[in-house]
Parts: structure tokens; C-alpha cells; sequence
């Protein structure tokens, strides 16, 4: 399946390792889902807010579906959300697609 037809076909999007700061990619992308009218899940357990929405400690923490997962994280990061998939397999369950992987290098 194509970004595209998952786009058109799933509303809830967790974003792993979104930022607060506007100008880091992950809240451009943040920011691009929120605008499209998707519903955007912040995870990340270092703020308590993006943009007005509440953020999430850990993708296990979010109460509603996920439907597709986008992970902009620090390779550590990535690697331990691999390693617990088995863990989050129930929350993820429906979920569709990680609809990218961006790690992206220390700052």
C-alpha cells in the first residue's frame, strides 16, 4: 500500500518523537497532518503538549486506535520501539502501517 492510499484511508496518526520546537521535522510534520485534518497522537515522553494537543509518553500510553505510526526519533529510540513491538502488539493491533521511519542523528 502507498503513503498515498494510506493517507486517504486512515485518520489517526501517532507521531513518535514529535518536537515542540517548530522547526525540527517532526513537528513540520506534525503540523502538515494537523492542517489535513488528520488526528495526530504526540508521543513523547519529554513534553506534555504539542501545538494544543496532549502528548503521550509512549504509544501504550495513547487511549484511542492507531492507525498508522510515524516514527522521527533518534536511532536509539527507533531500535527500543522495536524491540517492545511485541509488547505494544495488542495497542498496534489495528494499527496499519509505520508510515515512515526518519531517524534522525543527535543534535
Amino acid at each position: 500500500m502507498s503513503v498515498v492510499k494510506i493517507l486517504k484511508s486512515f485518520r489517526n496518526v501517532a507521531v513518535v518523537g514529535v518536537s515542540a520546537n517548530g522547526d525540527k521535522p517532526s513537528n513540520v510534520v506534525f503540523r502538515y497532518l494537523m492542517v489535513q485534518g488528520y488526528n495526530v497522537i504526540p508521543v513523547n515522553p519529554t513534553i506534555d503538549e504539542v501545538l494544543g494537543k496532549k502528548c503521550y509518553a509512549s504509544l501504550s500510553a495513547i487511549p484511542e486506535k492507531i492507525d498508522v505510526v510515524d516514527i522521527s526519533a533518534d536511532p536509539k529510540i527507533f531500535r527500543r520501539l522495536w524491540m517492545k513491538r511485541s509488547k505494544l502488539g495488542r495497542k498496534l493491533s489495528g494499527c496499519k502501517k509505520v508510515l515512515s521511519i526518519n531517524p534522525l542523528p543527535k543534535s
